[in-house]
């Protein structure tokens, strides 16, 4: 029993976490259905599908986490709140490592496409889409907060310091201009 006195349902849980399931899927489909194979054989192009298909579904994921602790009252009063903290400490691990996995991919991809240097195509990165720098920062400070708890924080507080993590979270499609 949860704090309004009424047991949370188990046949809902099950219906919204096969909801998520099938957005998942429905994800990954988008993400296969957007490599052909003679993208796979150029230089690169293996590296460069892997990092667009963890970047979809590790973003994905993160908006997951996010509803998962927002606070939706229907959603708590039809699985719990300690159900749902539970759910998204268990998912935390596999936004972060799919969208760490999508940065390195995409990087070594593009480098070899280009035929440049690692290095050079993460400066390339950095100085032509806009919003780089803060989506390198945003899993940067999300681990070094991951020990600290942000519970002395009000919930808009709260709401706006995972809106600006989710803010920076890009599947490198938007260039700048110039």
């Amino acid at each position: 029993m949860h704090r309004s006195g009424r047991t949370p349902n188990h046949l809902a849980a099950d219906g919204v976490v096969a909801m998520a399931g099938l957005g998942l899927g429905a994800t990954v489909a988008s993400a296969m259905e957007s490599v052909s194979a003679r993208v796979l054989h150029t230089p690169g192009g293996l590296e460069v599908a892997v990092g667009r298909f963890t970047c979809l579904t590790g973003a994905y994921l993160l908006r997951v986490m996010v509803v998962l602790v927002a606070r939706l009252p229907p959603l708590e009063r039809l699985i719990g709140h300690p159900r749902l903290t539970k759910w998204h400490r268990r998912l935390s691990p596999w936004p972060l490592l799919l969208l760490t996995v999508h940065a390195a991919a995409s990087m070594i991809g593009y480098a070899r496409l280009q035929r440049t240097g690692l290095w050079h195509e993460f400066g390339v990165a950095l100085s032509r889409y806009e919003g780089m720098l803060g989506t390198i920062a945003a899993p940067g400070a999300r681990i070094a907060s991951s020990g600290s708890r942000t519970n002395h924080l009000s919930t808009p507080q709260r709401s706006r310091v995972t809106g600006s993590m989710l803010g920076n979270v890009r599947c490198g499609v938007q260039r700048t201009a110039g």
